[in-house]
């Protein structure tokens, strides 16, 4: 299995969410700059004024660039770090472009250049979510939780975790899990 995978490129919709809510953010900074009353407390001003730089800063730094699976965890990459999320023993991967279909975000980014966090829908129940494009979604359900993420190619990245079909007289053991779809 190729280790790393890239994330799939960023959907409409989610280009859309994160210029909208960037030009609002820059806007709202922008005004509270110019309009503000003059006696307005100076640390007060410059909070009002940098709060929504840090906002975009914040999501800036979560976006979702890559995925990585070894050890029984998912490895999502940042910016500038590494998300470590343990699967336990990985029971199923299927690719699944209506998982986020009805989710209620928990915590977390609902498009600010990337979903990421913990979301709750009927379908998955509570999952943790690292996606850029729901079209490209893949499910990975493992014991210790479920977690939905968008490779570049999901079909790829499913069929590299499929067990590889044993050799005759081989007594090495297939896998547990299942692949789906």
């Amino acid at each position: 299995m190729n280790p790393r995978y890239p994330a799939a490129p960023w959907s409409g919709f989610l280009k859309g969410i994160s210029i909208v809510v960037t030009l609002l953010l820059l806007g709202i900074s922008l005004l509270f700059a110019f309009v503000m009353p003059v006696r307005v407390p100076t640390l007060l001003h410059e909070v009002v004024f940098a709060w929504p730089l840090l906002i975009l800063l914040a999501a800036v730094l979560f976006v979702v660039r890559g995925y990585e699976l070894r050890d029984g965890a998912l490895h999502v990459r940042r910016l500038f770090w590494t998300t470590r999320v343990t699967l336990g023993e990985l029971r199923e991967a299927a690719t699944d472009p209506e998982a986020g279909a009805g989710s209620i975000r928990l915590f977390g980014n609902g498009g600010l250049f990337s979903f990421s966090g913990w979301f709750r829908n009927a379908k998955l129940g509570r999952y943790r979510a690292f996606v850029t494009d729901w079209q490209c979604a893949v499910v990975l359900r493992g014991a210790a939780c479920t977690v939905v993420l968008s490779p570049a190619d999901p079909a790829s990245f499913v069929r590299a975790l499929q067990p590889s079909a044993a050799a005759p007289g081989s007594k090495k053991p297939l896998p547990r899990w299942r692949q789906s779809r």
